[in-house]
């Protein structure tokens, strides 16, 4: 978000700290290092100081291997319905390395061609949040069929790219039950989902 003339405020999710909000300043002024890597959906390594206000960046190079957001409209759909779950369902300050690692290949698995990663995603960030059931034996499961609740439990239990690739089994109730998940765990609607 930028902020003032020149400053940027981010949200960044960090493997050893979990969530933070960091102020970069003057990065948005022509010639700033650090204004082509603190962009939104990128991957970075950033350095930070803290002082009374709060966390500030003074260091940013893009990670290797950062597929830096996008310009089309699929990945980035992708991404904002991604991490305003993600957002919505974490708090900051806690130390969340699965989480960072999942959310990381989320974010590789969303600019690669006909993949549609975000319900496993997001099946796979429900399970480590502690909101689903680690058995196909819970009662939200009766309306899925036997197809969907083994696409859940891959999707939850093996959390890697092909399973974030995978296509989610139409007419399987998958959808439904995210839906019905996400409605009992959220405090308000996602908007990037109405928005699409």
């Amino acid at each position: 978000m930028d902020v003032g003339e020149a400053d940027r405020f981010c949200v960044v999710l960090t493997r050893a700290h979990g969530r933070l909000a960091a102020r970069a300043r003057s990065v948005r002024k022509p010639g700033s290092r650090m204004g082509g890597v603190l962009l939104p959906f990128s991957h970075a390594r950033l350095e930070f100081a803290e002082s009374s206000a709060g966390f500030m960046v003074v260091g940013a190079s893009n990670a290797e291997g950062d597929p830096l957001g996008s310009a089309q409209l699929k990945p980035f759909s992708h991404l904002q319905r991604g991490v305003e779950l993600l957002l919505q369902l974490t708090e900051e300050g806690e130390a969340m390395p699965q989480i960072f690692d999942l959310t990381l290949t989320f974010f590789h698995a969303s600019h690669l061609e006909g993949c549609e990663p975000v319900a496993a995603y997001t099946l796979a960030l429900l399970s480590l949040l502690g909101h689903l059931p680690e058995t196909a034996d819970d009662a939200r499961f009766q309306r899925v069929s036997a197809e969907g609740r083994a696409y859940i439990m891959r999707a939850i239990k093996q959390r890697d790219i092909d399973v974030l690739c995978e296509q989610v089994p139409e007419g399987a109730g998958v959808e439904r039950f995210i839906e019905m998940v996400l409605a009992e765990v959220l405090q308000r609607p996602l908007k990037a989902t109405h928005i699409l």
